[in-house]
């Protein structure tokens, strides 16, 4: 987009496509309230759009059942946030700042983040209570899901964001910034951080350590259904399905 060439290669796109099929409506409009108040999505970067859009959303097939979720022994006061970062622009992107900042207030609280390529290169300052991987395996990043309490996921912009449904679809509980889908996602199951600061965040880590262990058990299953019950597969290869049919006769 910051590119005019690239940018006029989009625009073509859209402009001769059938129909347009963005995963939510803030890829259509969206004003960004947690960061900058900047206006996004296809409508604001590309004016005028005669294009159809519809909206489909992803598509999971969750990996764990509910008995599975009830019968799993979390690490109490885990935090977990995955997201791929191979550049400063992406730590602060994805948030990872902003944990590395409050996890200092929470040394009761563990805080595992996984998908940070080559951390020795951003020289970050890493509290005794953070753990870093890279980017690891479906197969042991499911095991650091249901080991986990809560997932944090602060970003200051997002599409659909796979890692989160992921993680919910293992019990862990979302903390998430308003931005993208994430609010239709968690459904105000969890906790919302309002704006992007450490303030903002620590707030809403110090309520989810507040919660009583029924609390946390009664939203772990919450957040395993709104995956299952709302965001399947199935459910996305059936409309994907339906709106090529019907533009099969136009």
């Amino acid at each position: 987009m910051r590119k005019p060439l690239l940018k006029s290669a989009i625009f073509f796109s859209i402009k001769n496509a059938t129909c347009l099929l963005p995963v939510h409506e803030s890829l259509i409009d969206f004003t960004n309230s947690y960061y900058d108040n900047s206006k996004q999505g296809i409508k604001n970067h590309f004016k005028p759009i005669k294009t159809d859009i519809r909206t489909i959303y992803n598509g999971y097939n969750p990996r764990v059942s509910q008995k599975t979720i009830e019968n799993s022994i979390r690490n109490p006061n885990s935090f977990i946030s995955v997201a791929f970062v191979n550049s400063k622009t992406r730590l602060i992107l994805k948030g990872i700042d902003l944990i590395l900042e409050s996890a200092r207030e929470f040394p009761e609280a563990s805080f595992t983040i996984i998908g940070v390529a080559e951390k020795d290169k951003f020289q970050l300052d890493i509290p005794s209570n953070v753990i870093i991987h890279p980017p690891m395996p479906n197969e042991l990043l499911s095991e650091k899901y249901l080991q986990s309490e809560f997932v944090i996921q602060p970003s200051i912009s997002e599409g659909f964001p796979n890692a989160l449904c992921e993680a919910m679809s293992f019990g862990c509980i979302p903390i998430v910034s308003p931005v993208g889908a994430m609010p239709t996602i968690t459904q105000n199951i969890g906790f919302t951080v309002k704006n992007r600061s450490t303030q903002a965040l620590s707030l809403e880590i110090k309520n989810a350590l507040s919660l009583t262990n029924d609390e946390k058990e009664k939203l772990r299953l919450l957040s395993h259904t709104q995956i299952v019950n709302n965001f399947s597969e199935k459910m996305r290869v059936s409309k994907l399905e339906q709106i090529i049919e019907e533009y099969k006769y136009k």
